[in-house]
């Protein structure tokens, strides 16, 4: 049970530090999936198209998950039950409203002169390196800013 114990500290205190780090770093895991998206796109559309970033994600979940879980001494954490893992996790995903929220505002469409084709002769050649390695790593640009084939 909780409380306060003789000193003023709290008696959970190993539980709330878990607790609150075990969500930080689920609201980090949410935002690297937010982070893969500009703009309005879905976090998780072409998230398969990258096998790296599966595995990276993979693995920050699978040791989150020791460090918690198995780790306690070393990493100075508690084991915590299931419904306190849904807590964790729950208060991570609050990420993804504000994301959506954020993608609502409108942003202008703007092109240093270095890209834009109009004012260099190098930037048809710029902006189709960018799209190719993005290709590489599996991402793509986003909707907005890819041009019309009547406009090339």
């Amino acid at each position: 049970p909780g409380g306060l114990d003789v000193l003023g500290h709290c008696k959970q205190g190993l539980l709330h530090q878990t607790m609150a780090f075990n969500a930080f770093i689920w609201l980090q895991i949410v935002n690297l999936l937010n982070a893969r998206c500009l703009y309005s796109e879905a976090p998780l559309v072409g998230l398969g198209r990258s096998t790296l970033f599966l595995g990276v994600l993979g693995f920050i979940v699978a040791f989150q998950v020791f460090a918690v879980q198995a780790a306690g001494p070393f990493m100075s954490t508690t084991p915590l039950s299931p419904e306190q893992w849904a807590v964790c996790i729950s208060l991570g995903l609050l990420e993804l409203p504000f994301a959506w929220l954020l993608n609502q505002v409108p942003i202008p469409k703007w092109q240093s002169p270095q890209t834009d084709p109009s004012t260099s002769g190098l930037g048809a050649d710029k902006e189709e390196s960018i799209q190719n390695a993005l290709a590489t790593a599996g991402m793509r640009l986003p909707r907005r800013l890819q041009k019309n084939s009547a406009e090339a």
